[in-house]
């Protein structure tokens, strides 16, 4: 099979070309730079000159899937950016996807994000499908992702182009890009908290286990029992404090300690949101984060987690790794380039 990637450079995409080469698939992607093209050239990939939103037929030339895994991720930001690259880049793509002839199915790496809504003030423990999607989340990033996700399910067209959204949660495992270097960098820089002692519940997944849930869309049959329709992935093991989680990771890739000063969620919540206002407000760059941000505090301080048995039955899909025995194989890795 031909398959087309977004985001190939990046922690997901990376590991998804990998992985699909050495199931034998003719793999092409997304390249924005020539530093991007040369990294999904070493992961196996042909690289394709294009970038979110403009996206050729030729492209996409004899391409029959798709996964979408290019995203604007950032926890603070203006929101056009990220409509425009979120939304209008996964309509756009959808589009021209269509119109080939060839694509057949199209996978969007989803978020569980699309459920954030910060004016509930509730945890969501143990959610499945059907809980809400926040379109409207005062979260540009979950907003965006919520109205992309929609899009790609009205998008489906029964046996013709089979749409599938999979909403992995807090993404973990070797050459993470976003979650531990997001934390080491909060670490340097002397600002690291702890929101509730980092006692909310979290339903982390491993990278492999998302990966394998992209492979068996690839090859599912009944296209009618998937398409349109979205799957939580998430680690099988029970759900983990956020604090638990995070110092083991953060000791496995860094070997760095945390500190333990914790914060208040009742406390911290106002700040944040009166960070991001000054931020905006006296228009500070974007390189230039908020010390907090109401996102930020949101992944950190509500309990959040997934239940996967929609994955289990319809899919078919388990989870393929001991997060204990990945855990330790990331903390050999690091020894061994000390």
């Amino acid at each position: 099979m031909r398959i087309f990637v977004t985001g190939g450079s990046g922690f997901v995409g990376r590991h998804t070309i990998r992985a699909l080469v050495q199931d034998g698939h003719e793999v092409v992607a997304m390249a924005r730079s020539q530093e991007s093209a040369s990294k999904v050239a070493s992961f196996g990939a042909t690289p394709v000159s294009c970038s979110l939103g403009d996206v050729s037929a030729s492209d996409l030339n004899h391409v029959e899937a798709i996964v979408h895994s290019a995203a604007l991720a950032e926890d603070w930001g203006p929101y056009d950016e990220y409509h425009q690259a979120n939304v209008v880049g996964t309509q756009q793509l959808l589009d021209v996807a269509k119109k080939s002839g060839t694509v057949r199915r199209f996978i969007h790496i989803g978020t569980e994000a699309v459920h954030f809504d910060d004016h509930s003030q509730q945890d969501l423990c143990g959610i499945d499908e059907t809980t809400p999607l926040q379109p409207n989340s005062p979260f540009p990033y979950s907003a965006t992702k919520a109205q992309a996700e929609m899009l790609v399910a009205a998008a489906n067209e029964d046996k013709l182009f089979c749409t599938v959204s999979l909403r992995p949660r807090m993404i973990w495992g070797p050459e993470d890009s976003t979650l531990a270097p997001t934390v080491m960098r909060v670490l340097r820089d002397g600002g690291y908290w702890w929101i509730d002692n980092g006692q909310a519940e979290n339903s982390p997944c491993h990278i492999d286990n998302l990966v394998h849930a992209i492979r068996l869309v690839l090859t599912h049959t009944a296209t009618n029992e998937i398409g349109g329709e979205a799957f939580f992935i998430a680690d099988k093991e029970e759900p983990t404090t956020q604090k638990e989680f995070i110092i083991a990771y953060i000791r496995a890739t860094y070997n760095a300690t945390l500190p333990s000063r914790s914060a208040p969620y009742w406390l911290a919540r106002p700040v944040a949101w009166l960070l991001v206002y000054l931020w905006n407000l006296i228009g500070q760059p974007k390189r230039f984060m908020p010390p907090l941000t109401p996102m930020a505090l949101y992944i950190m301080g509500r309990s959040l987690t997934l239940n996967t048995t929609k994955a289990e039955k319809v899919l078919g899909w388990k989870p393929v790794i001991d997060r204990d025995q990945k855990m330790k194989e990331l903390e050999q890795a690091k020894s061994k380039t000390e």
